[in-house]
């Protein structure tokens, strides 16, 4: 009876101990991610009645970022993989409140060229095309056994599987300009989405997880540009698929999105479209410099977080 008692009392120990999610965040995490994302433009040609896609030739895309207890900074940008020349920049903040996640988002793309050179009697290379997007998430995690922060934010690490309904929702302002034979184009999107996302993190070993997610989106989309105005629903699908390994100091993975965006073209000119594309990472945890620890933990008093 009492090797019975003892062997209970170990595997409940042990697995209230596995439970745990590990607390990361004293560390100043650094995090480098190279990822083939890519947008495409759907241009409609009303003199010549045709319809095609043009794309920012950037498929190789660089972003930095900094983690550091519930603040999270990034940084992207792309370098010239061709002599069609693209710009990216990326600016991203985020932010983690207990179960919230709050995000704020810039970006700017310019140069946009034609994917296919079939293509006859149609000027298909918009080098000073822009396009700037400014996005502002929230979302909620429902599920305090599962570590949102272990996937994005790197600042924790967790143990034993978990899943979770994180539904989010963003609100995004895109412009897009153009200068077409000396007469601009301008077009201005409002969207208003709902994500309700599922994730998952099935953990093998100690170290070694898979994280799959499914998210379909519903929204509208409110668009202008000189010419007319007009309102429209938006759909689409997301699936996620992120693996990697997890230390107390590194960090390493790879994620694979695949997604689908349903938009009404027949009244706009020009829409963005994300593409299916995979990312790989690489995160490094340091010892939070003195400075740095006294200023958030000042921060953290003075809103009581």
């Amino acid at each position: 009876m009492k090797r019975f008692c003892f062997i209970a009392c170990f595997f409940l120990i042990y697995k209230v101990s596995a439970q745990d999610i590990v607390n990361l965040s004293e560390y100043l995490i650094t995090n480098v991610s190279i990822n083939t994302q890519s947008e495409l433009l759907s241009v409609i040609d009303d003199d010549n009645n045709q319809r095609y896609s043009i794309e920012a030739a950037n498929n190789l895309r660089t972003k930095l970022s900094a983690n550091y207890k519930f603040l999270g900074l990034g940084f992207g940008f792309s370098p010239h993989t061709s002599n069609r020349k693209s710009k990216f920049l990326e600016a991203r903040v985020n932010v983690f409140l207990k179960q919230w996640i709050l995000g704020a988002n810039f970006s700017r793309i310019k140069g946009f060229y034609a994917q296919n050179d079939y293509l006859q009697n149609v000027q298909t290379d918009f080098p000073d095309l822009k396009s700037t997007r400014y996005t502002l998430s929230t979302s909620y995690n429902f599920n305090d056994k599962f570590s949102l922060k272990h996937l994005i934010q790197k600042n924790e690490w967790q143990r034993t599987s978990a899943g979770s309904f994180v539904p989010s929702f963003t609100i995004s302002y895109n412009r897009i300009f153009d200068l077409v034979d000396n007469e601009k184009y301008k077009q201005h999107n409002y969207d208003f989405s709902i994500l309700p996302t599922y994730h998952y993190t099935w953990c093998i070993d100690n170290n070694w997880f898979i994280a799959p997610s499914v998210t379909p989106k519903a929204g509208v989309r409110f668009s202008s540009n000189s010419k007319a105005k007009n309102t429209f629903f938006t759909r689409g699908f997301n699936f996620r698929l992120q693996f990697g390994i997890t230390t107390e100091r590194v960090a390493v993975g790879a994620i694979f999105n695949f997604e689908s965006n349903n938009i009404n073209y027949k009244s706009v000119r020009r829409t963005i479209n994300d593409r299916n594309h995979g990312q790989l990472y690489f995160a490094y945890r340091f010892d939070a410099p003195k400075f740095l620890e006294r200023t958030v933990e000042g921060i953290e008093r003075k809103l009581g977080i």
